[in-house]
């Protein structure tokens, strides 16, 4: 079954409720790349596996035998998960730079600069007119909502303090824990609708059951 996102979906439960694993597990395969894989991986429906690694290439492998079918240089190093949206792999680089990138090729869609680090995985939320909003958070305290088909900016949200965390999608809105201490809940459009004060720094991202 595919798993397109961190932790599995939009509401990033990281639960597969379809999934039976056998008694006793083994390797089926590796993949060696040129530097530490700290990226988790997504998986399509076609049977391909897209991770990201801290030698500045996206690779999209087979999922049953662990070939390369494309990598995609990013020139910096990869730590957030990728996030598919339809045909599209989008990933972060910790120079701040957000990639989309067609799933089939590997090549490069578009990019989208952001003014830090960006070491959390995208997601995707739907708006009114039919499209779609890809919402990224960043070390320079914001997150980001920008058009997935153009990378066109439709607006930012300014916290206090980093973004590591994946921001989650459920209900039409958009929840994200942040440095400062809250975590924040943005409608689709970018607007605050509430913040809870969780004392500490979260850098983990919110799942929403």
């Amino acid at each position: 079954d595919p798993w397109p996102h961190f932790r599995g979906g939009p509401s990033q439960t990281g639960v597969a409720p379809e999934c039976t694993l056998a008694a006793t597990l083994a390797p089926a395969w590796t993949f060696e790349t040129q530097g530490p894989v700290v990226s988790s991986a997504v998986v399509d429906a076609g049977g391909r596996v897209f991770v990201g690694s801290e030698d500045g290439h996206l690779y999209a492998l087979s999922l049953d035998r662990g070939q390369k079918v494309w990598a995609f240089a990013a020139g910096a190093p990869i730590e957030a998960a990728p996030t598919l949206i339809g045909d599209l792999v989008v990933v972060g680089t910790t120079d701040g730079t957000l990639y989309g990138v067609d799933s089939r090729t590997g090549k490069q869609r578009w990019f989208y600069h952001t003014e830090g680090k960006i070491l959390g995985a995208a997601n995707a939320v739907s708006r009114p007119d039919g499209g779609t909003t890809v919402v990224v958070g960043s070390y320079d305290g914001k997150l980001h909502g920008l058009d997935a088909r153009t990378a066109t900016p439709l607006w930012t949200y300014v916290t206090e303090n980093y973004v590591h965390a994946s921001p989650t999608v459920a209900a039409g809105q958009v929840l994200v824990g942040g440095c400062d201490g809250h975590v924040h809940v943005i409608s689709a459009s970018g607007e605050p609708v509430r913040k809870v004060k969780v004392g500490g720094q979260v850098g983990g991202s919110v799942g929403v059951p």
